[in-house]
């Protein structure tokens, strides 16, 4: 990581919200790194999906709760877990990820409600948790703080359960909100 890129932009999508739960696991995950140095554009600068290999994957499914299930069915991510073509081990995926950030020192986490994603990294991705810094940039945070205090933005938070997509929506998400508190045109200078 570069002084473009001060944060690891994460998404997870699971199989339900516990991940101590029996059977939990992560089905996808995407990073971003972003333009986001003081005074950056948000703009991704280079991203990295996969969807995780599950050869038993109608049992993974027959597992959760019908709502993940359903969800998961609409947006195709059960079919690329299943499909070795179009997805990797959870240990490829940690690898992944860990090449992303320094060897030394830690990273700092940004998505919408990441700390969601960091609880699941600590459970099933422990080396990559031991290299994040407890601190996060929660976008979803971000939007409460703006509803609650500041003029109305257009747009709200979004997401179509699919990790890299939620990700740039986020990224996107960052963007309106920055601008719409007046940090867009903020430089190095601080």
């Amino acid at each position: 990581m570069t002084e473009r890129h001060r944060f690891l932009w994460l998404d997870l999508e699971t199989t339900g919200l516990d991940p101590h739960a029996p059977g939990a696991l992560i089905l996808e995950w995407a990073a971003v790194l972003a333009d986001d140095a003081p005074g950056g554009t948000l703009e991704p600068v280079a991203q990295y999906a996969s969807a995780v290999h599950l050869p038993d994957m109608p049992a993974v499914r027959a597992r959760c709760d019908l709502a993940v299930q359903d969800m998961h069915t609409r947006s195709g991510l059960w079919a690329d877990c299943a499909d070795p073509k179009r997805s990797a081990s959870l240990a490829d995926g940690e690898a992944c990820l860990l090449s992303l950030v320094p060897p030394r020192g830690l990273v700092h986490l940004a998505g919408a409600s990441v700390h969601f994603d960091l609880a699941w990294l600590r459970v099933h991705m422990p080396a990559l948790a031991k290299r994040v810094h407890h601190r996060v940039l929660d976008v979803s945070a971000l939007w409460l703080a703006q509803q609650t205090w500041g003029p109305p933005v257009e747009g709200a938070p979004r997401g179509g359960h699919r990790a890299l997509a939620d990700i740039l929506t986020t990224l996107d998400d960052a963007r309106r909100l920055r601008a719409a508190m007046g940090w867009e045109l903020k430089g190095t200078d601080r």
